[in-house]
């Protein structure tokens, strides 16, 4: 009796405290919870509506009807039922729409395994193939991946396997993957772009919808494609070099961040005497700059590409040890770079640069003064020249310290001057031109210094000015509205220049004339300039910045005399590397320039063309070797539009006749093979006394073909018959003569076999190039591809991209 009690308290207190007032809330979100639970897990049992009874009877035993309750305990009863009647219909449909998804499962698992009978261990075979088929866990994926591939029955894949299917179905195909990656390397090669930069962000979008599906090589793929690349090209240049007569050389050395290359350039001839530059070699270049590391270097690439015996000169600049290396391998055929000659004549002889005196660096006081672009230190020679084709921003990334150390020490260049065997039966016969100079007396070289020292202090005075001015942002931008707004607009801006490249002083000078007014203009009323301080105007007002008119004459006298010397070095130094013939004719007009002078030429317009020739006597008379001296002229002589020049002059033109003579009877001995040919040689032995009467007799013939009458001399020989050498010249006068317009490649590879003795020699001479410009080009591109954003590449990297620059130009072999 007393349990029974005891359990009927706790039924009415546990009833009591369930509907207390502080339980109601929770009481009610309880019963929806509860509801939900029991009634998932019954549709989940058996799917059929027993859920509402059940949902009855449980509100049914929690909300007695004889319990009291107050007003709010009514609407809150009211809320909890009409909670529930919707937490019931919510749940009719849940159960209503698994019960669905349940039924449509069932029915895609049995048509999708009527296709199939179950073997064991969790494999089916199927029935159209007869395959079997593994599954996980009773898992249908792979019979549905399988119907879906090999039996095209697309309805029973999932939307997962379709869009996979999808996605493999606009893959690359193998072959094009590979041109396309092909493709890339070329651009990344051509462009130095950086290896990862078709795995950019950027890259790969444009290249999804360019072409969808396809993924750009890794840096990993392009660096171990570059290397297979590099290795299949030297052994097509290999291939391709073995058909070729005579190859010309170009040697340098670059120095960037105490890190060295060395690079050998080629020159060759193709069947229509069109000249192939191309890159033979380019390699970091360990160890000191001895000539004797030079010369192994320069070997074992000739070795490697077995063009030891092909060599018919080399070029270089005039380093000490350089110009050693390649007298031992080519003695007596060694060749200066006239660009690098030029720029010794111009720099020293005019004193641009004053080397003895060894100048502090100086702290910046301000932070406008570090704007400047150049300094007065001696560090100002490793700024780099090889910036051909390179853009702007990138030219002071440029670091080359290797030039100076061998172009510009010009008291150790007399390797050049030597006489060897093969100068020997030469060194009677030069430029009558270049003997006519009388040696300085001790008054006009005291005279001389002191151009020079007047020269440099000039020059330094307007770098000052010129810094000064790019330094202070208020000045530059108060200079540069000036230039704007006069007219004409000046569109082009001060600047400085460094020691390594002349004309960058010229050009300095010549934009320094150019804003002669703007000069004295702000150094006269510097306090109209806004935005600069007492100090600053002080200084731009100046006697150091102020300039008169006689320092302006001397200013205009110095672009005067360098403007010749300027387009001397454009000529020489062009893109398409021209040969020795062309600085033929330059020398000749910058010799002519330098001594001549008019009555209106100004004193220090004599002097500084005094100066000028001094230095120009020195390089290009005495330094140069005699071996240089004669090929230009007889390679003027076998250039088309050179000879027409060299026809003005008779004496030059006499002594060019008598040098290709002895080059043609040294090329028929060497070629000579059938001793029937010893009266032909015979002959030409005897036209050797007769090279005045030779002379005459061309003239004659000139005369003949300038009136429109053919000469014997051009329709005597048949096709069939061999020239003699006298012949031979004499059909090449009158050649030219009857078109004067014929262009070199066009003439030589139309009369190639009608003159085969010159046109042996004109393979040989004229393809040696003026200067080492070549290699100062690679530099330059190399210095684009080491720049900062990779510097972390590695030098055989640097090596293979640059080498494989120039594979498109084996093609040119070829026409």
């Amino acid at each position: 009796m007393s349990s029974k009690n005891s359990k009927k308290n706790r039924d009415s207190d546990s009833t009591l405290s369930s509907h207390s007032p502080y339980n109601l809330r929770r009481n009610t979100s309880q019963a929806g919870g509860i509801t939900k639970r029991k009634v998932s897990k019954k549709v989940d049992r058996d799917g059929n509506g027993r859920a509402s009874s059940h949902q009855s009877n449980s509100s049914i035993s929690r909300v007695p009807a004889t319990h009291p309750l107050s007003s709010s305990s009514e609407d809150e009863s009211t809320n909890t039922s009409d909670t529930d009647e919707m937490d019931h219909s919510n749940d009719e449909q849940e159960a209503e729409k698994a019960r669905h998804e349940t039924q449509k499962q069932k029915k895609k698992q049995s048509t999708v395994r009527e296709h199939f009978e179950y073997l064991d261990d969790n494999t089916y075979m199927c029935q159209l193939c007869f395959k079997p088929i593994k599954t996980a866990y009773n898992n249908d994926c792979n019979l549905r991946s399988h119907l879906g591939r090999a039996h095209n029955m697309f309805e029973v894949m999932y939307e997962s396997q379709k869009r996979q299917r999808v996605s493999k179905s606009s893959k690359i195909r193998p072959e094009k993957k590979r041109e396309y990656h092909q493709a890339a390397l070329n651009c990344i090669v051509t462009d130095g772009r950086p290896f990862g930069e078709f795995r950019r962000a950027g890259m790969a979008k444009f290249l999804d919808v360019v072409c969808p599906g396809y993924l750009g090589p890794s840096r990993k793929t392009i660096g171990r494609r570059l290397g297979i690349a590099y290795h299949q090209y030297r052994e097509e240049l290999r291939n391709k070099l073995v058909r070729v007569d005579w190859i010309a050389l170009t040697v340098d050395i670059w120095t960037k961040n105490k890190i060295s290359y060395i690079c050998i350039t080629g020159h060759a001839f193709n069947k229509g005497y069109e000249a192939i530059p191309i890159v033979l070699g380019f390699r970091r270049f360990s160890g000191p700059h001895k000539s004797k590391n030079i010369k192994e270097y320069i070997l074992y690439e000739l070795k490697q590409l077995k063009i030891e015996e092909k060599i018919c000169a080399i070029v270089s600049d005039n380093g000490r040890d350089i110009k050693k290396a390649v007298e031992e391998i080519k003695p007596g055929q060694c060749i200066s770079c006239v660009a690098h000659t030029l720029n010794l004549v111009v720099k020293n002889g005019l004193g641009l640069w004053n080397n003895k005196e060894k100048k502090k660096k100086q702290t910046p006081k301000t932070t406008t003064d570090m704007y400047q672009y150049n300094s007065e230190s001696d560090d100002d020679a490793e700024f780099d020249t090889h910036n051909i084709d390179v853009p702007e921003d990138l030219e002071e990334d440029e670091v080359s310290s290797d030039e100076e150390n061998s172009s510009e020490n010009d008291e150790e260049n007399d390797i050049a001057g030597a006489s060897t065997e093969n100068e020997s039966d030469l060194e009677n016969v030069d430029n009558n031109s270049t003997t006519d100079e009388e040696p300085l007396s001790d008054d006009d070289l005291d005279q001389s210094q002191n151009i020079q020292y007047s020269v440099h202090e000039l020059i330094q005075r307007i770098r000052a000015c010129v810094s000064n001015v790019r330094g202070i942002r208020a000045v530059n931008d108060y200079v540069i509205r000036k230039a704007r707004s006069n007219d004409p607009p000046i569109k082009s801006n001060l600047v400085t220049d460094f020691e390594i490249r002349w004309n960058t002083t010229f050009i300095m000078i010549d934009r320094f004339v150019i804003y002669r007014s703007i000069i004295d203009d702000i150094n006269s009323r510097p306090f109209k300039i806004a935005h600069i301080t007492s100090t600053q105007q002080v200084k731009l007002g100046s006697k150091e910045f102020e300039f008169n008119n006689d320092e302006w004459n001397r200013i205009n006298d110095l672009h005067t005399v360098l403007k010749p010397f300027l387009i001397a070095t454009k000529i020489i130094s062009a893109k398409n590397y021209p040969t020795l013939s062309t600085t033929y004719s330059v020398q000749y007009c910058l010799r002519h320039f330098l001594s001549e002078s008019s009555e209106n030429d100004s004193i220090w317009l004599k002097r500084f063309k005094v100066c000028l020739r001094e230095k120009f006597q020195l390089y290009f008379a005495q330094k140069i070797s005699q071996y240089q001296r004669n090929t230009c002229l007889v390679v003027a002589f076998l250039d088309p539009s050179e000879y027409h020049r060299l026809r003005q002059r008779p004496v030059e033109l006499e002594n060019a006749l008598t040098l290709l003579k002895r080059e043609m009877e040294s090329e028929m001995q060497v070629t000579r093979t059938n001793p029937t040919t010893t009266t032909t040689t015979i002959s030409s032995l005897n036209a050797m006394k007769l090279s005045s009467a030779s002379v005459a007799h061309s003239n004659m013939d000139n005369l003949f073909s300038l009136c429109g009458i053919e000469t014997s001399l051009a329709t005597s020989p048949s096709v069939g018959n061999s020239l003699s050498i006298d012949e031979e010249i004499g059909y090449y006068i009158s050649s030219i003569n009857t078109n004067p317009e014929m262009k070199f490649s066009r003439f030589w590879t139309e009369n190639e076999k009608k003159l085969p003795i010159m046109s042996a020699i004109v393979r040989r001479t004229n393809i040696i190039p003026a200067t080492s410009v070549p290699c100062e080009s690679m530099f330059s591109i190399a210095g684009y591809v080491r720049r900062k954003e990779r510097c972390s590449l590695s030098s055989r990297a640097i090596k293979y991209s640059l080498v494989l620059k120039d594979r498109q130009k084996l093609e040119l072999f070829d026409l």
